[in-house]
């Protein structure tokens, strides 16, 4: 859908299990015990070090209790490792390692039992992702916490999974007939609006985060039933209703955070905000959060829809310098492995600065834009709309050859409309297209 859910792909774990090759981390512990944990060293350069990022799902979803610790492990014999004290409340525990030079790697998860040794409530939820086994967990979820709301979601996804979408269709009617006269909270209205979203009922969409709003003006959970509801729109073809989306501007003004700044970034580029109220978010968001890379990327992003080219550039230019910017290992890991450092930001203010410099007709520093970005991140996967921008500004510096096989290189990844700039090059090269399908049918073979 959009690139909030991109960079949070990276945070995301789904149901794994609590040890593998390379980490171990028990299966279960109790509030307030202090763990082990530790990852082999076989995978990583002796001088490196190794950080670990542990996330705390809490039994209570509104908690405000931390929820992300980041530490350093230690080197020992032949892994490395650390401690960590299980938080009061706590229901699942997800940990995952990183080094400097690697992704996030080895995703594990620990369950929390209650002092007669079952499952507190929320440890039996699965992560985004589906499995196998996920279904007799989440029977046993809500069998213990009928009112998990949660679990009652999830069925369902594990329905749509594992049986078909069909089948969830025809059970939503009728389920949701049984709960929505139940007691109502932040879970409910996840669960009902993402129902309501799969069924494509607006209206009742529309009126669910009415009372969302009107019954929980502060909620944690907002973003997170927002978003589902909206991919799942994104994934349909439609989109949420025009009342929904200036409700959750609304929701996200009055509760910003460091999550929320993502999606309120993403509505204002697509709102009728001013230039006045761009601005102005950049101030606001500079006064709660410092100069956070995030902030000059929505603001470019906005300025970019509304056609303001220099400005698109002064604020993509303001991220990239942030994105750059040397850091100390601590600072640099906590934002990282919290994604505050979105590392994922990168090709997309790159493609910006492209577009907005050919915009205005400097062909020469969209080039060194996209040369640029390349040299400063070499870990850049160029994917086809890179390779076609940089193609563009070869045909309009009259280097045919160059546009014609990056063109290529696009077309290969996925973008089939640049057949037709394929089509152009070609003809200002032969000052004839006769010829070009037997042509490009000789090339495409050669990529096989």
């Amino acid at each position: 859908m959009k690139l909030a859910q991109l960079f949070a792909i990276c945070f995301l774990f789904g149901a794994v299990s609590a040890s593998s090759l390379q980490a171990k981390v028990p299966e279960t512990a109790h509030e307030g015990e202090r763990i082990a944990i530790s990852i082999s060293d076989k995978y990583f350069k002796p001088a490196q070090s190794v950080w670990a990022r542990v996330q705390v799902d809490f039994q209570q979803v509104e908690s405000d209790e931390n929820s992300v610790h980041v530490f350093q492990m230690k080197k020992q014999a032949d892994a490395f490792a650390a401690t960590f004290s299980i938080p009061k409340g706590a229901a699942r525990v997800h940990f995952i390692y990183a080094t400097k030079d690697t992704a996030l790697i080895d995703p594990t998860v620990l369950r929390i039992l209650d002092k007669k040794g079952n499952f507190v409530r929320r440890a039996r939820l699965i992560g985004p992702g589906v499995t196998p086994n996920a279904k007799s967990m989440i029977k046993e979820e809500f069998a213990a916490y009928p009112d998990s709301y949660e679990a009652l979601l999830q069925s369902w996804e594990i329905t749509e999974k594992y049986d078909s979408p069909s089948a969830l269709k025809q059970q939503l009617p009728g389920t949701l007939e049984a709960y929505l006269g139940k007691k109502r909270n932040a879970e409910f209205y996840y669960a009902v609006i993402w129902a309501y979203a799969k069924m494509q009922n607006t209206d009742r969409i529309s009126h669910c985060f009415g009372r969302y709003e009107e019954d929980f003006p502060h909620s944690h959970y907002f973003l997170k039933t927002y978003e589902a509801s909206a991919d799942i729109a994104a994934e349909g073809g439609w989109s949420l209703p025009q009342d929904v989306q200036e409700l959750a501007v609304r929701y996200f003004t009055n509760n910003l955070s460091a999550e929320n700044l993502f999606e309120y970034g993403y509505l204002l580029s697509h709102d009728e905000a001013s230039a006045e109220d761009i601005e102005n978010f950049i101030a606001e968001q500079t006064r709660r959060h410092g100069n956070v890379p995030m902030i000059y990327y929505n603001a470019a992003s906005a300025y970019l829809a509304r056609l303001n080219y220099d400005k698109a550039i002064e604020n993509a230019l303001k991220a990239r310098e942030l994105m750059q910017m040397e850091q100390p290992d601590a600072v640099y890991f906590q934002d990282r492995m919290a994604g505050q450092q979105y590392p994922l930001l990168w090709p997309y203010l790159t493609k910006m600065l492209a577009v907005s410099y050919m915009a205005l007709e400097n062909t020469d520093k969209a080039l060194a834009a996209l040369k640029n970005g390349y040299s400063a991140n070499r870990n850049m996967k160029i994917d086809g709309e890179l390779y076609a921008l940089e193609a563009r500004c070869w045909e309009l510096l009259h280097k045919y050859q160059k546009a014609e096989d990056l063109y290529f290189k696009a077309y290969i990844l996925g973008l089939k409309w640049t057949k037709e700039s394929l089509r152009d090059v070609y003809e200002k090269t032969h000052q004839t297209n006769e010829g070009f399908e037997a042509y490009f049918s000789r090339r495409i073979a050669n990529y096989q």
